[in-house]
């Protein structure tokens, strides 16, 4: 069972208690839209929508950006109007509602919940399927008497698991970092980056401390010679 906290029905209303409970909830939904079109209405106008992205960036609860179906077309000029320490958020998938189709509705709550089941992830979907891709890769290309975790004495180099690379980086990285990380992965899927580029910025995000995890995401693109652009932005298949 679900439980949603929302900030209109607490029993004070204090900035404390609203702090109290972003950061103690395991996911925030930020509900982005022009307000009622004036200015000063809008959600990246408002200091306590701002206030509680930033408490809740800080305690590292997930932020799942959710517009109006309409609205779907300008989630550029949105993120436009956010400040320059929440772009982030541009990131993110943005979850599309539509209340006029309890169908649609219905399956748009439910790829909320989706995401709120694997929060220790977030953007599961593009994870889960670059995490998909290169094991399948992985499969084809290992033989038959290797195993995915080969290990001390073993002729066959241990091939590098997506899935737990993504858990891994997640677990060590910042917020920022993380969704500086998937942005990267995104603009690579979406052919926005060659191969080479996305590791550079990959290597600036990791850091010197990070060095592991930088080996290991080059490994995994590594394995697919067509991932993303070529270095002479040639379009590739994408994953």
């Amino acid at each position: 069972m679900i439980t949603a906290w929302l900030n209109v029905k607490m029993k004070t209303f204090d900035q404390a208690a609203m702090k109290e409970g972003v950061q103690n909830s395991t996911m925030c939904v930020a509900i982005i839209s022009d307000g009622d079109g004036t200015d000063g209405t809008a959600y990246f106008q408002r200091d306590f929508c701002k206030k509680e992205l930033r408490w809740a960036r800080d305690a590292n609860v997930f932020i799942q950006p959710v517009i109006n179906i309409d609205d779907k077309t300008r989630i550029g000029e949105f993120m436009q109007q956010a400040p320059e320490d929440l772009k982030f958020l541009g990131g993110i998938n943005f979850l599309k509602l539509y209340r006029g189709s309890l169908d649609f509705w219905d399956k748009s709550v439910n790829r909320a919940v989706g995401v709120l089941n694997d929060t220790k992830v977030p953007n599961a979907n593009l994870i889960e399927e670059f995490a998909e891709n290169i094991y399948a890769l992985n499969q084809k290309q290992m033989p038959a008497s290797a195993t995915p975790n080969a290990g001390i004495g073993s002729t066959t180099p241990a091939l590098v698991d997506g899935k737990e690379f993504f858990k891994r980086a997640r677990e060590r990285l910042s917020y920022e970092q993380f969704s500086a990380f998937l942005q990267n992965i995104k603009d690579l899927n979406e052919r926005r980056k060659t191969r080479e580029e996305a590791l550079g910025r990959a290597k600036q995000i990791f850091g010197s401390e990070g060095a592991d995890l930088y080996a290991s995401f080059e490994g995994l693109l590594s394995r697919q010679p067509q991932l993303g652009v070529s270095s002479q932005k040639q379009h590739g298949s994408a994953i």
